[in-house]
Parts: C-alpha cells; sequence; structure tokens
C-alpha cells in the first residue's frame, strides 16, 4: 500500500507493509493511516502509538510515527523511532529516506546522504530519494555530484519540478544564468501556482541584470503568498537597484513586518539610504544587519557604512564592532582609518592629551609625569588605538604629534636606563607605536638629537648582542620606534631570547617576517627584461622601499565565475560573458601582493599571474601569500612594456596604480589590451 503525504515543499513517500494482526491494532492502524493521509497528524500519532503498546516492533507504526515527528519538527525523536524501524529490518527504502530527511533538518548533513544513497540503492526507481540525495549534496556543496543526479532524475522525469529547481539553482550559483532560467521557467510552466518557483526565478532574472523580469517575477510571488518574506525582500532589492526607492521601502519594510529580524531587509535599506545619502541611517541598518546576521556581505556593507560617515562618537556607532571590523579584519584597514581615527579622538583621555601636547617638554620630571597622568594609562589601555597602531599607517596630523612625543619619552626614558615604565601596559602601547613605525616605514619626523642618541642605541644593543649579553626591553622597543630591528648585524639572536608576548609580536613583524621575504628573492621567476628608462628608476624606487607594507589580508567574497562577480557589480550592463569557470587572470603591477591575494581568493578557480618591476616586491607579496596559504598565484619579474613577448593571454587583466608610471600610459594600456 502505498501513501504520499506532503510537508512544505517536500513531499515524503511512504510505504505500508500491513502486518498480520488481530482485528483490533489493524482497524487502529487503518484508522491512524486514513487521518494521516488526510493531514490529521496528531491523531495519527495517538493511533499509531496505541498500536505500538500492543505491538511494540510494528514496523509501519514506528516508520510513520517517525513520518509524524518529521512533520512537527521533532527530528531527534524521528530519528530515534526511525532508527528501531531500521534495526528491526534494514531493507525498506523508505526507513532509510525518511531518517535521512531527519538528519538532513538537523543539519547532519553527512549521514542524511548515507540514508539516501541506502535508499536508491535499494530501491534504484525511487525518484524522491534520488531528489534528496541531490539536495543533501547540493547543500554540502558538493555540485558536480548533485547536478549528475539531477539529470539523471530529469532523463527519467522530464517534469519533476524539485529536480529543475536544484539544478537551476546550482547552475545560477556557477553563472551559467541562461540554464539555468530555461530550468527555472520549466518549474514555473509544471507549478504556475508556485511563489517559491517565481521567487527562485526572480533571482536568476535579477542576475542576469533583467531587473523588469525579475520585479515581475518577485511580484508573481508575493501574490501568491502575502506573508513571504524572503520574495517581499528581493522584490525591494530588485526595485532598489531599478532606482525606484520609495517602491523599495515599501516593500523591505514589508518585510520586516512580517520577520522583525530578517537580516536581509536591513542590509537592503542601509543601500537604500546610502543611495539617499542618509549615512547615519545606512550605519543603523548595517549594523542590525551584521549583529543579526554575521556574514561577509554584513561585514562589508557595515565598512561601507563607515567610510561614508564624517565622524565617529561614542555615541553613533558600537565601538566592539568596529574593533572586529579593525582587527579580524572585514577591510583593509587603511580604508577604516578615517572614521576610527575620529573616534579615537573623541574620547576625554585622547583630547586632552592631544590639547597638551605643545606644552609638555622633553625631560625626566615631565615625562615621568606623562607616563603616571590617568589619560595616558587610559589611552595605553585603549584597544581601538593599539589595534590600528599595528593595522596601518596613521594619517592623522593631531595624533601624530601626540605618537612623536610619546616615541621621543620613551627614547629618553631607555636612553637614561630608566626602568619606571616598565609595566604590561606601557609595553604594549610602545611596543604597538613600534609596529605603527614600521608600517609607516619610519616616516615620523624627529630632530637631529633623536637620531643621534637612536644611533647610540642601536649601536649598544648591536654590541650587547655580539657579547650575548642581556638586552633592556625599553631599549629595544625604543630602538624598534626608529629604525626596524632587522637592520641590527645580529638581529637573528633575539628569536632565541625570552620576551614579553608584545615583544615576540614585534620581533615578528620586525625580524622574522623580513628574514623570510630575503629568502624568497632568489626564487622569482624573470618574465621579460627591464631595459626601459623609466622602467629602470621605477623598478630602483620600489627595490629601496617596496610599497606599501600592509599587515593582514582583507576577506573577499569567493565568486564561481568572472560572469556572475561582473553581472552583481553590474547588473544593468551588456556585455558577452565568458562562459567559464577556470579564468587566466593578470595582475599587472602587483606591488606587495594585496591585489594580487584578494583576486585570487575571490576566483580560488583561477590561474592568477602577477607580474611586478621590483624583486623586493615581489618576495614580499608571496610571502605575505604563503603565510595567507593562497596557492593560485604565480609571481614573476616583468615590465608591462615586454609582456607582449610572453605568448599568452588572459580572460582578465587587473591594473591598479600602474600605468601613471609608464612615460606612455597609454601605450602600456594598449599592450594591455593585446594581451586579453
Amino acid at each position: 500500500m502505498y501513501a504520499a503525504i506532503k510537508k512544505g515543499r517536500h513531499q515524503v513517500r511512504i510505504i505500508v507493509f500491513l502486518e498480520r494482526m488481530s482485528d483490533h491494532p489493524e482497524q487502529i492502524f487503518a484508522r491512524a493511516l486514513e487521518l494521516h493521509q488526510s493531514g490529521q497528524v496528531s491523531q495519527a500519532e495517538n493511533l499509531y502509538r496505541q498500536v505500538l503498546a500492543i505491538v511494540p516492533n510494528h514496523l509501519d507504526s514506528l516508520n510513520l510515527l517517525g513520518v509524524t515527528a518529521i512533520q512537527t519538527g521533532r527530528h531527534r525523536l524521528a530519528i530515534e523511532l526511525l532508527g528501531k524501524a531500521i534495526a528491526l529490518n534494514d531493507r525498506v527504502s523508505d526507513f532509510h529516506n525518511n531518517i535521512g530527511q531527519a538528519f538532513r533538518h538537523l543539519g547532519r548533513i553527512e549521514q542524511a546522504i548515507d540514508h539516501f544513497t541506502r535508499a536508491v540503492g535499494l530501491e534504484p526507481t525511487f525518484t524522491q530519494a534520488h531528489q534528496n540525495l541531490a539536495d543533501a549534496l547540493k547543500a554540502q556543496g558538493k555540485f558536480d555530484q548533485a547536478t549528475s543526479i539531477y539529470f539523471h532524475i530529469l532523463e527519467r522525469k522530464p517534469d519533476f519540478a524539485a529536480a529543475h529547481t536544484g539544478l537551476g539553482q546550482i547552475l545560477r550559483r556557477e553563472g551559467r544564468l541562461d540554464e539555468a532560467v530555461a530550468h527555472l521557467r520549466q518549474v514555473v510552466a509544471l507549478s504556475p501556482g508556485s511563489a517559491d518557483a517565481h521567487n527562485d526565478l526572480g533571482i536568476a532574472f535579477r542576475e542576469q541584470g533583467k531587473l523588469c523580469d525579475a520585479v515581475k517575477q518577485f511580484q508573481r510571488a508575493v501574490s501568491l503568498r502575502s506573508d513571504f518574506v524572503e520574495a517581499h525582500g528581493n522584490l525591494g532589492n530588485a526595485l532598489r537597484e531599478h532606482g525606484q526607492l520609495d517602491r523599495a521601502v515599501a516593500q523591505l519594510r514589508r518585510a520586516l513586518d512580517l520577520k522583525p529580524d530578517f537580516a536581509p531587509a536591513l542590509h537592503n535599506l542601509a543601500l537604500v539610504s546610502l543611495a539617499r545619502g542618509a549615512h547615519d541611517q545606512a550605519l543603523e541598518f548595517a549594523t542590525s544587519a551584521v549583529e543579526l546576521d554575521d556574514t561577509q556581505v554584513n561585514r562589508a556593507l557595515f565598512v561601507r557604512c563607515l567610510r561614508a560617515q564624517q565622524s565617529l562618537t561614542e555615541s553613533s556607532v558600537r565601538r566592539p564592532l568596529v574593533l572586529r571590523a579593525l582587527s579580524d579584519p572585514w577591510a583593509r584597514p587603511g580604508e577604516l582609518m578615517r572614521p576610527i581615527t575620529s573616534l579615537i579622538k573623541a574620547s576625554g583621555a585622547v583630547k586632552r592629551l592631544m590639547t597638551r601636547v605643545a606644552t609638555l617638554v622633553s625631560g625626566r620630571a615631565s615625562r615621568d609625569a606623562l607616563f603616571e597622568d590617568p589619560d595616558f594609562k587610559t589611552l595605553a589601555t585603549d584597544e581601538l588605538l593599539l589595534r590600528l597602531l599595528e593595522s596601518a599607517p596613521i594619517a592623522d596630523l593631531d595624533l601624530e604629534r601626540l605618537l612623536t612625543l610619546l616615541r621621543s619619552a620613551l627614547l629618553d626614558a631607555a636612553t637614561e636606563m630608566s626602568e619606571r615604565i616598565l609595566s604590561e601596559l606601557a609595553i604594549g602601547v610602545f611596543c604597538a607605536l613600534a609596529h605603527q613605525c614600521f608600517i609607516n616605514d619610519y616616516v615620523f619626523i624627529h630632530a637631529d638629537t633623536e637620531f643621534e642618541r637612536t644611533r647610540t642605541l642601536h649601536n649598544s644593543i648591536d654590541a650587547a648582542l655580539h657579547a650575548r649579553k642581556s638586552i633592556p626591553v625599553l631599549g629595544l622597543v625604543a630602538a624598534a620606534c626608529y629604525a626596524p630591528l632587522h637592520s641590527l648585524s645580529r638581529a637573528d639572536l633575539l628569536l632565541g631570547m625570552t620576551w614579553p608576548a608584545p615583544v615576540n609580536e614585534l620581533l615578528a613583524q620586525q625580524v622574522r617576517e623580513p628574514a623570510a621575504i630575503r629568502q624568497y628573492r632568489a626564487s622569482i621567476p624573470r618574465l621579460t627584461a627591464i631595459s626601459d628608462r623609466v622602467s629602470l628608476a621605477v623598478r630602483q624606487q620600489y627595490e629601496e622601499s617596496p610599497y606599501p607594507s600592509w599587515v593582514k589580508v582583507c576577506p573577499t567574497d569567493e565568486w564561481p565565475s568572472i560572469d556572475v562577480y561582473l553581472r552583481n557589480w553590474f547588473p544593468l550592463a551588456a556585455f558577452v560573458g565568458l562562459d567559464k569557470r577556470d579564468h587566466d587572470i593578470l595582475i599587472a603591477g602587483c606591488g606587495t601582493g594585496q591585489q594580487a591575494i584578494e583576486t585570487a581568493q575571490r576566483f580560488p578557480r583561477a590561474r592568477v599571474l602577477a607580474v611586478d618591476l621590483s624583486i623586493a616586491s615581489l618576495a614580499y607579496a608571496r610571502a605575505k601569500t604563503r603565510a595567507a596559504n593562497v596557492s593560485n598565484i604565480e609571481y614573476a619579474q616583468a615590465d608591462i612594456l615586454e609582456l607582449g613577448t610572453i605568448a599568452r593571454t588572459f580572460d582578465v587583466v587587473e591594473a591598479t596604480g600602474v600605468l601613471h608610471h609608464l612615460s606612455d600610459p597609454m601605450n602600456g594600456w594598449r599592450i594591455l589590451l593585446s594581451l586579453l
């Protein structure tokens, strides 16, 4: 006896083997099945339990009681009941299919796949089990396997809507949008009353850049199901992209009325606010979105809204969220410099120190007074300031004046061998200051007397290293604030000594990483000759000073193809896609590797060639790439003017901040175009 019971978009097929039992349990079971099929789940459940009280190993009642548990969201109970049925008879495909559904609802995808696989192995024509297996593989990211099963289903049942849906979603994700739309159109034709089908088709149209078609599909979806939160959100987003901001807001507000914690609607309301120039409101929406759904896309929006702010105060933003954005980081730290410095400067302690900076003079008394000042202690424990010092060059005149004063006071204490400030708090802030000086290539101004004392300090540390003598922590940190520690003749010996944790981190930056970079120099291949006079001069500049110095890799979203990426950014642009998943990308003028690493992470299946004039910059880039565990970048020394000789072409060429270095930028542009 066969029956089908629907739950949402999924249909659970059950097969019932009526067992021999007394008339009374058989009548109870028949009545339970009748109630179950008519949708009276709780009444059916009571009767299944009555049967099991009389016949404890009744397979059909165990199975169907498990199905009722799935239908009412009690998936652990379902696993327990269906597990008993399988223990009694593991050769029934429905038992495995149903328990697989329960495991999938609990997020235990591997176990779900195991049971769906058993189900189709026991019954190769069991279409729903094939569908469930494909859906589980899709959820696990095994798209090739899922696609194969969906095609297998459609060969046997061309009108099986669920397989068209799953296949369309995968094809859309892979950027094969025309194929995706074809399958999703089939779903709409097969199930014209399905709001989900119209919503899925609308998403594919939107990614194709066909916003009018997308709007129509989303409108149809919400007309079929007025409480369809996701469709209201998608409609609002499509209207926003179409420039119809008032209509977009109405749909997004409707989505939030239905589900107040619906993060995508908050995300898109932030985008609407940005488009209207309402930056404070945008930041509020973006903050709520990332707090509800801590995804990369919401983090990126939060950063974008931060950057739109002219200034921040403690009341305008959640400081812990800003700290996370900087520390993780959620963007290149330099992009957050202006809003974060404004937030730091809003602190009363920092304001007072900056006001007094012009009146503070050198000398033991004033220096010691500064270090004992409660405002200094507040500054030294400001986690946001410390992380900023360690992350990117600070470009703020008021803070620079304060920092150079602190550095000078530290040098005074170090050369006088004073240990008064050697608290953990002070060591932390001065190590952070040394990080900052290293990152900004020691650009801070200093007096001639500081230069002389610094040279004396470095000489004394060098002598102590050669003599295997101990080195004062204070002196080492002060020296690191004026020149990189790897410039010491026996800097490697510092790595074998015992230091406080902040000093160890400083040594990693100023000694260990530069040593690794030097090792990479010899292994960088030379792809072209460099003979142009301007190219030679530029190479020399960056051999002396690889630029920019940077600390952390910026996270990027992973994209299935260039086509999908470009259509997301330019939904209204008409262009012929590459229609491929593996790409060859040229980064022309990669510098120290930030751009190359971000591109390689954005397109992990791409083959990236990153070239630059400077071996020093390329070695820096390779060390950072290894640290980021990125493996799809090839680095080589080359001159853009000679790239026409390498006999290679590329799907994409990226050139940022490089063509202006050429004596004839348009000639460089023509050469790069010839490589596409």
